[in-house]
């Protein structure tokens, strides 16, 4: 007689070891494609972004999600266009590095930005633009590969330098590169920018302690020969 053949064996499926799903998890950056396209909703859905822009005298009658939302809207296409594609940009970088932390470094700047147009510009009625997160996502690159990148800390150092200097000249003469160049019919805020930016240290502050209480509180693994 003839054996039958045997069965080839049932393949396992393919599936990542946990480890590597979470590495693949925190490499995925969530949080900024859903910033992203919320401004990209508030820009292209019809409507949308008068229930969503800075308005002082709503936020005055109650509606205090508009110092959160006016982040969202834009007031031209390029006005879009850039912030958009520089936020996918350098916060793909923070949620690659900070995953778990990322999302509370666009709360607060948000919150920064909308709250020092609220109280320290009262002449400024509306307001909008993700100028002021994506500053502060180009701070945290910059202060992390400062901390993190011995070989190539002097470049992320002239770096840092770099965008200090280009706040101080946005709020000594007012000149912004995207206004300039776009003729965009609208006023850039300067405080706006150097509130993400103080948001961002802020954030960075706070975040790297933690986590340095997290390391510290965590048990020692002690290795032993089988």
């Amino acid at each position: 007689m003839i054996p039958a053949p045997t069965p080839a064996p049932a393949r396992a499926p393919l599936t990542l070891p946990p480890r590597r799903r979470a590495a693949a998890a925190r490499r995925f950056p969530v949080w900024t494609l859903l910033l992203a396209a919320a401004a990209t909703a508030a820009y292209a859905v019809p409507g949308l972004s008068a229930s969503l822009v800075f308005d002082r005298q709503q936020i005055a009658a109650g509606q205090a999600w508009r110092l959160l939302t006016g982040n969202l809207v834009h007031l031209s296409a390029a006005h879009w266009g850039v912030n958009v594609v520089a936020l996918l940009l350098v916060g793909t970088v923070v949620e690659a590095r900070r995953h778990r932390a990322v999302l509370g470094l666009y709360l607060v700047a948000a919150l920064a930005v909308g709250g020092t147009v609220l109280l320290a510009l009262p002449g400024i009625d509306r307001y909008g633009g993700l100028s002021g997160i994506v500053t502060a996502a180009i701070a945290a690159v910059l202060l992390d590969g400062v901390a993190d990148d011995r070989p190539r800390r002097a470049l992320w150092a002239v770096g840092l330098l770099l965008l200090v200097a280009k706040l101080g000249i946005e709020a000594s003469s007012g000149t912004f590169l995207l206004v300039a160049v776009t003729g965009a019919p609208f006023t850039a805020v300067a405080p706006a920018h150097l509130a993400g930016a103080t948001a961002a240290v802020a954030w960075w502050a706070l975040s790297r302690g933690m986590a340095g209480v997290r390391t510290a509180r965590s048990p020692a693994i002690i290795g032993h020969a089988p």
